[in-house]
């Protein structure tokens, strides 16, 4: 993939998106496209579990004043919704990321929304560019996390804020039952691979400590964590759908073969009834760290 302008083909005029700087896998775990034939079920079915975790990121900033904000690794746009929903929403609001199809339904979230697919370590904005910069859950899935950071950095103002998150680590029942399936179908080793390979520092960063340090490590002073909880109630087959979507659950459906994919989830299906009834609970909080630029 180079540099060049790209746009969305057979997309009506006002869903085309600019690609500005350059792309390329030693800075992403997988390709753009993993994501592109997802964004509208990505939306369905995540879009409110990261709109509330953007309204958390967001929650400190209190009524200052945010002038122009970027958000990276913007998906389909959950922080540039919260941000547009403020009282006084930023004069310019700006998304980026690798997927096309993500950006087409991230443009549409706020009013005056811009949307440009860059990399996360080669931003395409002069120095000094932002009052804020957000990554909601994007850290983890870059393979050189710390140059995304120090790309972060320069696009920011003196005293402006980067904030960011990562998942904590997901010990519910639910989630335990899940792994435990999964790897009985696919191999423990494979679930570990696939992981590894579309978020390796998912689990680093499930430390608040971890994160924290390499805000620092960046360049960034005033660096504060905290651990959000979160409790998603559903029924066994919106959880289902949930896995679904899940990056390393796709790669295990494309080891498996659509046949033995679905009879996996028919026996996924009872095996969760039996032990928690129709609903469950699936619980899995948020890591938010945030640094100032001196």
């Amino acid at each position: 993939m180079n540099g060049r302008m790209r746009r969305l083909s057979k997309a009506p005029k006002k869903d085309r998106v600019p690609r500005r700087g350059s792309s390329s896998t030693a800075e992403a775990t997988i390709e753009p496209s993993f994501y592109d034939g997802i964004a509208a079920r990505y939306d369905k079915t995540w879009g409110p579990r990261f709109e509330a975790a953007a309204r958390q990121l967001l929650s400190r900033l209190g009524r200052n004043r945010i002038q122009r904000a970027l958000d990276i690794g913007t998906g389909t746009g959950a922080v540039l919704k919260a941000l547009g929903q403020r009282q006084t929403p930023p004069v310019r609001l700006v998304g980026c990321d690798q997927s096309l199809p993500m950006l087409a339904r991230a443009r549409r979230v706020a009013r005056g929304v811009e949307v440009v697919a860059a990399d996360a370590v080669r931003l395409p904005f002069p120095d000094e560019s932002f009052d804020l910069v957000t990554a909601n859950f994007v850290l983890s899935h870059l393979r050189d996390y710390g140059e995304a950071l120090r790309e972060a950095f320069r696009v920011l103002r003196p005293a402006a804020r980067l904030r960011v998150s990562n998942w904590a680590p997901a010990t519910d029942p639910c989630s335990t039952a899940w792994r435990e399936l999964l790897g009985a179908a696919v191999g423990a080793e494979m679930v570990e691979k696939a992981t590894k390979l579309v978020a390796p520092w998912e689990a680093h960063f499930g430390d608040p400590d971890n994160l924290s340090a390499a805000l620092r490590e960046a360049g960034f002073t005033g660096v504060e964590a905290a651990h959000i909880p979160f409790v998603w109630p559903s029924s066994v087959e919106r959880y289902l759908a949930d896995r679904e979507l899940n990056a390393a659950t796709r790669k295990a459906r494309q080891e498996l073969g659509e046949a033995a994919w679905h009879d996996f989830l028919k026996s996924a299906r009872r095996e969760l009834r039996m032990r928690f009834g129709r609903n469950v609970s699936h619980s899995r909080g948020m890591i938010m760290a945030s640094g100032v630029k001196p």
